[in-house]
């Protein structure tokens, strides 16, 4: 049945109870040039003859000029002075034609429209009672046939959530709220109806095993490069996140033979999926679409109000350059606090002007709030600028480049460190390079770029010795296995060495009375996971040069009540003084030593003057910062150059005309990604490092870390597990 303006409910349960209703975080600001469409949504939804209100807001386009919606529970009917009568009919889905040219709408649904019915069905087996309906997810359209994924769902009498009123005082409403969360998803089925007249041809279910594998595949399909992209959230606890399949595009079923992304491949078997990493709870509703030459993933935050983008290269992997793009009032501007929005999606055959289409759903956690007034369920238009998505920092920050030759040299396949992280460096006065480094695979890497496992896995720190073209690293051997360059004297235990107990991660060096000394920050394991280890004080090593001997590793007495890591930076290119930095949640701290007698008695900057009281010590600058960052001095200018906390892929510069503040506000002057070859999916980067001794061509030498929440990941490519080197303009930094 087709209604041109131009089934009997059970209950109403919208989509948007499939999110989690978790509190999110305070409202941001809206970024200029986001407007509502109100033209667009009066075009969309109507007082009589045709949909007045619904959710889902799919969208498929069938031509240049029409597009197929696809809606969740939706309502047909009249609307007087905003309000719907309490017994109008709710649909469990239905399709809104509309025709952009003539600005034609229609609804596509079952029976007459003073009885209308739900459009899709299920089809019970013989002998099953249970009540089952669909909430559509995506599709998309080939050889005249379109073709829709839903959730198959079905009632869960058990999960119904009783009205505490007495049984005299319920009324149709409370009847139809106590059911609000009584289901459960069954499976994901595929539903195919022919071309124009939207006549069902077949139904057929996804071959996966939805109780094995709960992924809401089809919320999102993009067809792009002869393939049909097929993405679904898995709401594990706390973080929902997007898995891939796809099939071709010219195969004979698309319910089944679905290859799953593992992120730096594809594969049959579902088990090894591998989700697209992004840093927000993705919405069980989202869209992944192209634009130009990248992908572009929009997603309101799960249980949020925040819009967010992210951009790609690949349609499975690599989102980064997260974009916040609008905070949706609603919630905030009901003051019974019962309006949510959810689900945003976008509509890219409507970009317009550059102003891409995106819709969110609008719903009452109190049922009868959607009958009395009709806005209380209707989802909402924006127009967002596609600058605002596609403004890629990378790009902006274009003058920044990989240093091919230094990720290359440190890219080692035998002979000493195969990968590490921490990557300081020191210039010695003979002209060559110490590097610092933290955790150290040694061994060899195989023709095909993966690690063997080894004992010790890795070491906690070692150095390397850079002289020209070659790289001589330097570790300790301990009863025949390899062991770190400074070992912590708590590590050894009846002549046994057990580092993954107590151990060192260096800090930033320097030469002092022809001595180098490095700072050393000592760390224990106190749970068995990737981040179970506690920082419990900084020490200072003295290494003999040349030879590069250890010597003695000695404490630096704590001198405050906060948590600083001290020597995480250091300069000492001061004629009287050498400043030591660290990091304490977070912030960047400076102290500053007599020269040439670093254990004396240090002062610490208050943000206007030097006390020996380090309680009293103020972070240099309002943003947080890495772990390991760098302060050192460039032309006329002291440059802090950070990567941003939290794991931001930021790098960041600061100036000041003196090496501890004031401090500029921050630049952005290149983005930390990993290395265009490598899988995204589990990577993360950190501790952007400075290496000035190495500037070349007006271009200073930065590194920045690699690695991956998943340990596996080091072994399957040791790329994953290596430094990167940048080379960023100067006049980037000092802004000339």
């Amino acid at each position: 049945m087709s209604n041109s303006r131009t089934m009997n409910y059970i209950q109403i349960i919208s989509v948007f109870f499939l999110i989690s209703l978790c509190s999110c975080s305070g409202p941001a600001v809206d970024e200029p040039g986001v407007r509502e469409d109100i033209a667009f949504k009066n075009l969309f939804f109507t007082d009589s003859n045709g949909i007045t209100g619904a959710d889902g807001i799919f969208s498929v386009p069938l031509d240049e000029d029409e597009t197929v919606f696809f809606l969740g529970d939706c309502f047909l009917g009249k609307v007087v002075d905003g309000s719907r009568d309490m017994k109008t009919p709710m649909m469990r889905n239905s399709f809104l034609v509309i025709n952009q040219e003539t600005e034609e709408v229609r609804a596509i649904y079952k029976g007459e429209y003073d009885n209308p019915l739900t459009l899709m069905n299920p089809v019970n087996e013989e002998g099953d009672t249970t009540y089952r309906w669909y909430w559509p997810g995506h599709g998309f359209l080939k050889d005249s046939i379109l073709y829709v994924f839903a959730l198959n769902l079905y009632n869960e009498p058990s999960a119904i959530v009783k009205s505490t009123k007495d049984e005299a005082e319920v009324n149709e409403a409370d009847v139809l709220q106590e059911a609000a969360l009584a289901f459960r998803i069954s499976h994901i089925d595929l539903l195919a109806f022919s071309m124009p007249d939207f006549s069902h041809l077949f139904t057929v279910k996804t071959d996966f095993d939805y109780t094995e594998h709960p992924i809401d595949f089809g919320n999102c399909v993009m067809v792009d490069e002869g393939y049909v992209y097929i993405y679904g959230t898995k709401n594990d606890p706390g973080m929902s996140k997007v898995h891939v399949a796809r099939i071709p595009l010219d195969a004979k079923d698309f319910h089944t033979n679905w290859e799953y992304s593992t992120g730096d491949s594809w594969d049959t078997d579902i088990s090894k999926s591998v989700p697209i990493n992004v840093d927000i709870s993705v919405s069980e509703q989202f869209s992944i679409f192209r634009y130009e030459d990248e992908y572009v993933l929009l997603t309101q935050e799960r249980g949020g109000v925040d819009i967010f983008t992210y951009t790609s290269s690949f349609p499975n992997r690599g989102f980064r350059n997260k974009k916040f793009i609008y905070h949706t009032p609603d919630r905030e501007a009901d003051t019974a606090g019962h309006i949510h929005a959810y689900n945003a999606l976008a509509h890219s055959q409507y970009i317009e002007q550059d102003q891409l289409l995106v819709s969110y759903c609008v719903n009452s956690t109190v049922v009868k709030d959607v009958f009395e007034n009709v806005e209380a369920y209707r989802a909402k238009f924006i127009r967002v600028p596609m600058d605002m998505i596609t403004d890629n920092k990378q790009q902006e920050n274009s003058d920044a480049r990989i240093d091919s030759e230094f990720t290359d040299f440190f890219a080692r396949n035998c002979c000493g460190m195969t990968g590490a992280d921490g990557v300081y460096s020191l210039e010695l006065p003979d002209g060559r390079t110490v590097w610092t480094f933290g955790d150290t695979f040694l061994g060899t890497v195989n023709p095909d770029n993966t690690r063997e496992p080894r004992i010790p896995v890795f070491v906690r720190n070692s150095i390397a010795v850079q002289d020209g073209d070659s790289l001589r690293t330097l570790y300790n051997v301990h009863n025949g296995m390899d062991a770190s360059y400074f070992i912590a004297a708590e590590a050894y235990k009846n002549d046994q060495l057990a580092e993954d107990s107590i151990w060192f991660w260096p800090g930033d060096a320097f030469m002092e009375n022809g001595k180098v000394k490095f700072f050393l920050s000592r760390f224990y394991r106190d749970k068995n996971d990737m981040w179970g280890f506690r920082w419990n004080g900084t020490y200072i090593a003295t290494v003999s040069y040349p030879e590069l001997e250890v010597e003695d590793i000695v404490p630096v007495p704590r001198p405050s009540d906060i948590e600083i890591h001290w020597g995480h930076a250091v300069f000492d290119d001061a004629d009287d003084f050498t400043y030591i930095y660290g990091t304490g949640e977070e912030n960047p701290y400076v102290a500053r030593a007599p020269k040439g007698n670093i254990l004396e008695p240090w002062e610490f900057y208050t943000g206007q003057e030097w006390v020996y009281d380090a309680n009293l010590a103020k972070p240099l600058i309002k943003d947080k910062s890495s772990e390991q960052f760098s302060v050192f001095r460039l032309e006329d200018k002291y440059v802090l150059l950070t990567q941003t906390g939290e794991l931001s892929r930021d790098i960041c510069t600061y100036t000041s005309e003196l090496p501890y503040g004031e401090f500029s506000e921050k630049t952005v002057v290149a983005i930390a990604d990993p290395p265009a070859h490598l899988p995204d999916g589990n990577l993360f980067t950190y501790n952007a490092l400075a290496h000035p001794q190495f500037l070349e061509n007006n271009e200073l030498l930065v590194s920045y870390c690699v690695n991956s929440f998943n340990i596996r990941d080091l072994f399957h490519e040791a790329g994953n597990y290596r430094p990167v080197f940048l080379r960023i303009p100067v006049e980037k930094i000092l802004k000339k």
